[in-house]
């Protein structure tokens, strides 16, 4: 910087004094960083050096000799900008020294101010236009710092300067034994409100210059008597280098430290950003190792993922997933700038967290702590339940989906609810969805197996409704769950239970079931409710009876069921029940009997209601056997009188699925008949008896049976007298099933020829003989006539 070796010391020591009245300022707000104006510049002279290097125990000047005011565009200053003041004192002789000046500021300073001073070499310094030196001159600038500056203050700086014989800058200060070129020294005057003066170093040192490593705190080390005013001398002498340039900056203060959360009211869950937010743009240098640790209060973690960064330059930031604690060390703040450290946090519950850091470090000091609260609301909530919450089979039950923001303060967009039903729930017909939440839409489909709504919304503090209906189609203790998310986030997920209970069932039966045509069967319906856990009422039977059935006289209904009225009218077709109870747990029958008109397998259905819906039907089935007939005939159908002819009876059971015991019959002879010796009589119809005596005009037969799906038959032989049709009924045939009815009898008519007598055949001679006599006859019979 300097052709030659430059070693310079400078001293500055301040502390406020009363300003004259006519001095007199009012101190504005705080300044904010950047150059402290200088308010007024007061010029106290000149001062000798003693023999000794010390300063000559002169009294200063009172304040006030001369003032320079830099308000102005004209003065000591030569009316520079605040920041550009120069003082030029012109070439001093060698051990000439620069008297003491007085600085008054009008604000007060923020933190540590600075009086920068530079010397310039002569060639290299333009007093026309431009008071600065110009780029590239010989400078040598040394910042001194000083602590706490007062606005409406006067500080007073003594500045001797001297130039050494070798032409290097020295600092002689008070010690005696000072070695030019390598020792400096603090020498202090003390100038107190009554202009007394006291001489004497209050601090002296020896070493490099001040602003050397190591030697940068120096003033800071010195705590000056409040009451006074402190006076920094060096000395300067000669040219070339005889002036100087003197700005006061206020020092570089810590930086500002705030902190915020962004948004500062989330749902629980919902993560917010969290800015630690580090404020160097008032100060002309960086804040260098910037430290600070952030224990979240108890419930606010680190979110998964953090998003953890910074626009700081450098360091490192560690904020773990699902930690409490935060913190970023190491990093830099850039002279004139601002900038943060950003990282997502995540509280579970409800409440304010107020959340203080730990204290912001730097090298430029305690920055203190920072606090902000972030306020986390309940998440809505979801609710479900059945109406009701027990159901038969078919039936159907509400779902009410309530969704409950009453703990909030803010709204919510962006509802969905999402219900997938359990196996055994379908969606109803109708549906009958709706909600109380605004906007939004429902997606129900009837015998579906999920509901959903998207796209809602609902105000703060409020609640709101989705609900649906639905229909068990199989039993048992159904647990359904809903889910719930929004603009808060998941809100997680609601259940209920529905007891969905087996439908009660109808049984139906004949008793018996197998019977022959005219017999009754009695009727037994069912009603079944012990899978239930409720009880029945409103049960409705209907039974309609198929062609071949009718209501027996009498009809013997009755029930078991609780109340309800039977109806069955003997000789109707169609019988009913209705307005029964029945306990749940329990079962009931209803029973009466009917009458078979007509032969076939029947089937009939009767059908059951009752409050828990349409319970289907029950069949039962029914045989209906046709009576056995009774058939007669002849063998041969035709005779001669005097002849015999079997009479053979006919037992028909074939179409038949019961056999028929009980056979009886008697068939009386018609006049010319009778039983023939012998009567060739015989049977096949089980072990009855077959009475029919040789000469009989009448044969019985009784005990007989007969088997099912087959025929058996009764046989004897008749001899006739008289010639004619000759007709005979046998019967009524009698069984244990009663009379055979229209076929109780069988008739069967015998024709009988006259008797012709026999003629002798002629030999063959004989033969001849009587053609010869019938011809012959002829010819007398043609000759007569002739």
């Amino acid at each position: 910087m300097f052709s030659r070796s430059l070693q310079v010391c400078a001293a500055v020591a301040a502390l406020a004094l009363p300003l004259a009245p006519a001095m007199a300022q009012t101190a504005p707000a705080i300044d904010a960083g950047g150059p402290i104006a200088v308010d007024q510049v007061i010029h106290l002279g000149t001062f000798a050096l003693s023999g000794t290097g010390r300063l000559t125990p002169v009294q200063p000047s009172a304040p006030g000799d001369t003032v320079w005011d830099n308000s102005v565009t004209t003065g000591f200053f030569r009316g520079q900008p605040v920041g550009q003041e120069i003082l030029d004192e012109g070439d001093l002789p060698d051990g000439t020294v620069i008297g003491e000046f007085q600085i008054g500021f009008a604000t007060d300073a923020v933190g540590d101010v600075t009086l920068r001073y530079s010397f310039y070499e002569n060639n290299n310094f333009n007093t026309v236009g431009n008071l600065l030196p110009t780029v590239g001159g010989g400078q040598a600038t040394y910042d001194i710092p000083i602590t706490g500056l007062p606005g409406g203050g006067i500080f007073a700086f003594t500045i001797n300067i001297m130039l050494a014989a070798d032409d290097q800058f020295i600092i002689t200060g008070p010690d005696s034994d000072m070695n030019p070129g390598t020792d400096w020294g603090w020498g202090f005057v003390v100038l107190n409100p009554g202009n007394s003066t006291s001489l004497g170093p209050l601090i002296t040192a020896e070493g490099p210059p001040p602003g050397a490593p190591g030697r940068a705190d120096l003033f800071d080390q010195f705590t000056p008597d409040v009451n006074g005013t402190y006076d920094g001398t060096f000395f300067f002498g000669g040219s070339p280098f005889a002036q100087f340039h003197m700005v006061l900056i206020e020092g570089s203060n810590p930086p500002l430290f705030s902190k915020q959360f962004t948004p500062d009211l989330v749902f629980a869950g919902q993560s917010s950003q969290l800015s630690l937010n580090i404020d160097n743009s008032a100060n002309v240098v960086d804040a260098t190792a910037v430290d600070v640790t952030d224990n979240l209060p108890a419930g606010l973690v680190v979110a998964t993922p953090s998003n953890a960064s910074t626009t700081c330059t450098g360091g490192t930031i560690t904020a773990t997933p699902g930690s409490g604690v935060l913190s970023y060390s190491g990093g830099t703040a850039g002279a004139g700038a601002t900038c943060q450290v950003l990282v997502d946090v995540v509280a579970a519950a409800a409440g304010s967290y107020v959340n203080t850091t730990g204290t912001l470090t730097s090298s430029l000091g305690d920055s203190g702590s920072a606090s902000a609260t972030l306020t986390v609301e309940a998440l809505p909530t979801l609710a479900k339940q059945f109406l009701p919450a027990v159901i038969f089979q078919t039936q159907i039950s509400t779902v009410l989906l309530s969704i409950d923001n009453t703990a909030a303060t803010q709204p919510l967009s962006g509802i969905t609810v999402v219900d997938n039903l359990p196996a055994g729930l379908v969606v109803a017909t109708p549906a009958n969805a709706s909600t109380t939440c605004t906007g939004g839409t429902i997606s129900a489909v009837s015998g579906g197996t999920s509901v959903t709504y998207s796209g809602g919304a609902i105000a703060a503090p409020a609640l709101c409704t989705v609900r649906f209906d639905v229909t068990g189609v199989a039993p048992g203790s159904l647990l359904n769950s809903a889910s719930l998310s929004s603009s808060a986030g998941d809100s997680g997920s609601a259940s209920a239970s529905i007891s969905v209970e087996s439908q009660p069932t109808i049984s139906k039966a004949f008793a018996p079931s197998n019977l022959f045509l005219g017999q009754t069967s009695t009727v037994t319906i069912g009603i079944d409710n012990s899978a239930a856990t409720q009880a029945l009422s409103g049960i409705s039977v209907i039974d309609n009876l198929p062609p071949e059935l009718v209501v027996a006289t009498p009809a013997n209904a009755s029930t078991t069921c609780a109340g309800g009225t039977l109806n069955a009218p003997d000789g109707s077709t169609s019988v009913s029940y209705s307005g029964g109870g029945l306990a749940a747990g329990a079962s009931c029958s209803l029973s009466f009997e009917v009458l078979s008109v007509a032969a076939g397998d029947v089937i009939n259905t009767a059908s059951l209601s009752s409050i828990a819906g349409d319970s289907g039907s029950a069949n039962a089935n029914l045989r209906v056997n046709p009576l056995p007939t009774l058939a007669k005939t002849f063998n041969p159908t035709a005779i001669l009188v005097g002849d015999i002819a079997q009479v053979v009876l006919t037992i028909d059971n074939s179409g038949s699925t019961l056999p028929v015991t009980g056979l009886a019959l008697t068939d009386d002879l018609p006049d010319g008949m009778r039983v023939n010796t012998p009567n060739g009589a015989s049977h096949s119809c089980g072990a009855g008896a077959l009475n029919a005596p040789s000469g009989a005009v009448s044969v019985g037969f009784g005990g007989g049976e007969v088997a099912a799906n087959s025929s058996c038959t009764i046989s004897f032989d008749v001899v006739v007298s008289l010639e004619g049709n000759l007709v005979n009924s046998a019967g009524p045939l009698q069984t244990d099933v009663g009379s055979a009815g229209g076929g109780a009898t069988a008739s069967a008519t015998l024709n009988v020829q006259p008797l012709v007598v026999p003629i002798d055949v002629l030999s063959r001679s004989g033969m001849l003989l009587l053609l010869l006599l019938i011809a012959m006859g002829g010819v007398w019979l043609v000759r007569r006539q002739a």
